[in-house]
């Protein structure tokens, strides 16, 4: 019974550390970004630890801060230094940013699943979509 109880005690724990690895791979570098259901637009993401460049496929740019709230989750913000904000940026800015949290749920292999909403007004804001590497 011992053994059993170790050995379901060391996969939980194995399992539980794979996890955060999905995430830390996609904390650094470049992605493109896809909402649910609009795989046709797509944004290129270049993330630093404490930047984000986000371009559409048009060519628009548009710069963001980031804070990391976990290994899975961070906040952006507009970046009032680098965009000229428009009423609606600075609507978010004011109410907490986007909050992005990305879901370690099966997904194709080079993409990880999240979910993004306004700080203040999650239920409303709630989008969907999937960050993929390189060509995908």
């Amino acid at each position: 019974m011992k053994k059993l109880l170790y050995l379901v005690t060391l996969v939980l724990i194995i399992s539980c550390a794979k996890e955060p690895e999905k995430c830390e791979s996609f904390k650094l570098g470049e992605f493109y970004m896809f909402f649910d259901g609009e795989r046709k637009s797509y944004y290129k993401i270049d993330r630093s630890e404490n930047e984000q460049l986000e371009l559409d496929t048009r060519g628009n740019k548009v710069f963001y801060t980031v804070e990391w709230l976990s290994k899975c989750s961070y906040v952006l913000k507009f970046d009032p230094d680098k965009n000229e904000l428009i009423p609606e940026m600075k609507m978010i800015n004011e109410d907490g940013g986007l909050v992005i949290v990305l879901e370690n749920t099966p997904s194709r292999e080079k993409c990880i699943n999240y979910t993004s909403y306004v700080k203040d007004y999650e239920e409303s804001s709630k989008r969907t979509g999937m960050f993929c590497k390189g060509d995908d």
